[in-house]
């Protein structure tokens, strides 16, 4: 099960379907929000399992299975994350179009785990 938390309510519980749930083996690496704050996405990493809801109403979207994968960053574009994993995997997974790509293969060995940051990008004009 996932919940959110806004510091002024009750704690909000969503729910998953059974075999999601049973999937996540009872642990969370890491959640994040994406850019617009309108989707969520929940690692377990023990069920090999990236999980991802809409935010406002706890509805669960869909999951897509990843080898170790812990870390979840949002990427900077709307309904995307970098999902790392054990797997030495780094992965852009968009949640409308559930196009999982990886981005860059980095260690032959496993290496990752559920630390991963976005650096905002600096954008410089031509002057």
């Amino acid at each position: 099960m996932v919940g959110t938390y806004d510091g002024n309510a009750a704690i909000e519980l969503f729910e998953a379907p059974d075999h999601v749930e049973r999937g996540m083996r009872h642990y969370t690496g890491s959640i994040a929000f994406d850019a617009t704050g309108q989707f969520l996405a929940v690692s377990s990493p023990r069920g090999h399992l990236i999980t991802f809801w809409e935010a406002a109403t706890g509805t669960f979207l869909h999951e897509i299975k990843a080898r170790d994968s812990s870390g979840v960053v949002a990427s900077g574009r709307d309904g995307e994350f970098l999902i790392s994993g054990g797997d030495g995997k780094l992965r852009a997974v968009n949640v409308r179009t559930r196009e999982s790509t990886v981005l860059s293969t980095l260690f032959e060995l496993p290496h990752w785990d559920n630390h991963i940051a976005a650096k905002p990008l600096v954008r410089h004009s031509g002057a």
